[in-house]
């Protein structure tokens, strides 16, 4: 039998000799599709129109793609939203330090288990000269971090560290390049074994802060305390005074600082809630997305990425909209 997946106006075929998951069909043809509860059938996000034999049937054609069995040719039409998402960057990006190669690139990049984002720097001066970012493709295994590791821990390990190295080799521009991100994440691209981290006690098989084939892995401080702090906390050391950093992702960490050499951290999961599971309009950050709310008297003013028609909230909207609400 034929699949045949669109999406974004492309249309992918795949031929089959047995019947197969919707959700496999679409991961087959090369494109990512935002499953946030990794196939559990009960976060609604992978709904999709099929055209064509699969059950169970649906009256209108639209169905979970993590629930229908295509038994027949088909077409499945996707909205392919999590490809899109956008990455919002401060204006006042830091600088690094020259390098006297005037000519030679580096780039930064931190692994989110959500979103993927690179800064791409000019050595020689230290000037920032572009931000970009991508969706990272393992959000079709799950959108949190416990859900990745169970994917790993039935065999996908190895699908899913190419999904996350051709995300990242993607972003790179040559040269240089550091990659932070929370020990999952890294653990999953370095194609270390994650089955440590999957229970009690939660050992980490490395906490990186090396460098191999031209990248350096910034240093994780314990198995679900990311690189990603580690990279907030010494900018809290080189200010010097007290702070508090809330890195609030799919996987949150909370830091504080005294301003002499003491930190106090913690981790949970955070993201979820933020990106569409479990919230009836909820979605990622891309574009349709509300990602800002403001009270003008009694009205919500919002702004939505790519100045689309809204389609739904992200984690940003939906924190503006509920202090609307209490204001209000």
């Amino acid at each position: 039998m034929k699949v045949r997946v669109i999406a974004d106006g492309a249309e992918h075929v795949t031929e089959y000799s047995h019947p197969v998951l919707a959700s496999q069909a679409v991961a087959d043809s090369g494109v990512s599709l935002y499953a946030p509860c990794g196939g559990k059938g009960i976060c609604g996000k992978c709904r999709v129109k099929i055209v064509g034999e699969y059950s169970p049937r649906t009256a209108d054609g639209y169905a979970l793609a993590c629930r229908t069995t295509l038994t027949g040719d088909s077409y499945i039409i996707y909205n392919t939203t999590a490809s899109k998402i956008q990455v919002l960057s401060a204006n006042d990006a830091p600088q690094i330090a020259p390098s006297g190669a005037n000519d030679q690139l580096g780039c930064a990049i931190d692994v989110g288990t959500t979103t993927l984002a690179c800064s791409v720097y000019s050595l020689g001066d230290g000037k920032l000269l572009y931000s970009c970012g991508a969706a990272n493709p393992q959000s079709a295994h799950g959108a949190d971090i416990m859900s990745r590791l169970e994917y790993a821990s039935r065999g996908g390990a190895q699908t899913l560290r190419d999904e996350i190295t051709a995300a990242v080799e993607a972003l790179r521009c040559g040269g240089k390049c550091v990659i932070t991100g929370n020990t999952v994440m890294l653990s999953l691209l370095c194609g270390e074994d994650t089955s440590g981290l999957n229970a009690w006690p939660f050992s980490a098989p490395s906490l990186f802060g090396y460098e191999k084939d031209g990248v350096y892995y910034a240093p994780c401080a314990a198995p679900f305390f990311g690189a990603d702090a580690v990279c907030a906390a010494a900018s809290c050391i080189k200010k010097g005074e007290p702070c508090i950093v809330a890195d609030i992702g799919t996987n949150a960490e909370l830091l504080c600082f005294d301003g002499e050499d003491g930190f106090l951290c913690a981790s949970a999961s955070a993201g979820p809630c933020f990106e569409g599971v479990g919230i009836t309009c909820g979605m990622p950050a891309c574009e349709g997305a509300v990602y800002k709310a403001t009270a003008n008297g009694r009205e919500c003013e919002y702004s939505v990425m790519g100045g689309e028609k809204p389609r739904g909230l992200c984690g940003t909207g939906i924190a503006d909209l509920a202090a609307f609400l209490i204001q209000t």
